[in-house]
């Protein structure tokens, strides 16, 4: 006897990522994906959990052998998390993955099981050669590697109050007993992580984060705009699209007339950066219309649609600025209507700047400045 579909049914499936799962099923289930953790408090959570077991083994040398898994537990973390900054990070991208971790730690742990004394040259070798430094190929990345080690995993961590990197929000206190308290430690990380853990500055920090942002933007406005409008819709507006910003594109700014009417002196500082804005903003206008062009005729079937022009179309039709314009550009996380908009008064800006300003009033102006900052400094000389 067949029973009738039991509606709450519910039916877990785990599966690695296959073409020969079916697309229909995969449409209609809900998808759940784990994500690695993101930032240094997380990851370091993460590993804590795949490693706490082996704080409560019997052995000599406990409390280093805490502070050296403490510290190798960081040290995971930190160079994996190091990965997200490219090439400013590593020269060659690296897989260390949680079992990199786990072994080196049942190492240490099994070289302190009987020692009296922690042999910090047999620690070195199985942290920077025969685990980590086993997956890297590039010289200057060992470099990198070895410096981290003698920092997050050697004979000063046992020093009590030691400051990972120097930094006071990453040290390590005194009287850390169980594994309890490492925990706690780790919850109480910043949540925005110091560049100079990682060994980088302020500068590649604020770029990762701009890419990101411009990630994420990318994202959204793709289930932004794939939510209102199918794939067939985006496509047939297209053309016009693409039509329509040919036209409201700004028109040429005149180089030459530029460096005729403001050549480059020595008592017009200005005219230096207006010539370079100039170039800047005619380079970007010629790839912008080029590539238009190029896939307007694409479009027409005039040309062949080639994967640059076809990235610049799936660009335009979630109303996202094309990487290829980007990279010509100035940093915006403006969606592409209003970027275009916004690129169309900073040349109509540049416009009003080469063929009407005078400069009369900016000197007049610098003038009025420096009499009031005179000022200023009379009467401060004055009190003295």
């Amino acid at each position: 006897m067949h029973e009738a579909p039991r509606l709450n049914c519910r039916v877990w499936l785990t599966t690695l990522p296959s073409k020969e799962f079916p697309v229909s099923l995969l449409q209609k289930a809900v998808k759940v994906a784990c994500d690695k953790p993101k930032g240094i408090a997380q990851s370091m959570m993460h590993s804590f959990k795949e490693i706490e077991g082996l704080f409560d083994e019997p052995g000599l040398q406990l409390e280093a052998r805490k502070k050296l898994l403490f510290g190798l537990c960081l040290l995971h973390s930190v160079i994996t998390e190091r990965a997200r900054f490219g090439t400013l990070a590593w020269n060659l991208p690296y897989n260390f993955s949680q079992a990199d971790l786990l072994v080196a730690a049942r190492q240490i742990v099994e070289l302190l099981k009987d020692s009296e004394e922690v042999s910090w040259a047999a620690v070195d070798h199985l942290v920077v050669e025969a685990n980590y430094g086993a997956q890297i190929n590039d010289a200057m990345d060992s470099r990198v590697l070895r410096a981290m080690v003698a920092d997050f995993v050697s004979s000063e961590i046992l020093a009590d109050n030691y400051k990972f990197c120097g930094l006071k929000e990453y040290e390590l206190p005194k009287g850390m007993k169980t594994k309890e308290d490492y925990a706690m430690l780790i919850r109480d990380f910043p949540k925005n992580d110091n560049p100079e853990l990682f060994g980088l500055n302020e500068a590649e920090a604020i770029q990762y984060s701009l890419d990101d942002a411009i990630e994420t933007r990318s994202m959204l406005s793709q289930l932004i705009s794939g939510s209102s409008k199918t794939a067939h819709q985006l496509q047939e507006n297209l053309p016009t699209k693409v039509k329509d910003m040919i036209k409201e594109l700004p028109g040429d700014l005149s180089k030459s007339e530029c460096m005729k009417k403001y050549p480059i002196q020595h008592a017009e500082c200005l005219n230096s950066i207006l010539q370079q804005e100039v170039c800047r903003y005619e380079s970007l206008l010629n790839v912008v219309r080029s590539s238009l062009l190029s896939l307007h005729s694409a479009l027409k079937g005039e040309v062949v649609l080639s994967k640059d022009l076809d990235e610049i179309a799936q660009s335009i039709s979630h109303n996202i600025v094309p990487s290829l314009w980007y990279t010509h550009a100035y940093p915006s996380l403006k969606p592409l209507s209003s970027w275009m908009k916004d690129l169309e008064e900073r040349m109509g800006f540049l416009e009003y700047w080469v063929k009407a300003v005078s400069y009369t009033h900016l000197r007049a102006h610098e003038t009025s400045l420096h009499l009031v900052c005179r000022l200023l400094l009379e009467k401060k000389k004055k009190k003295k």
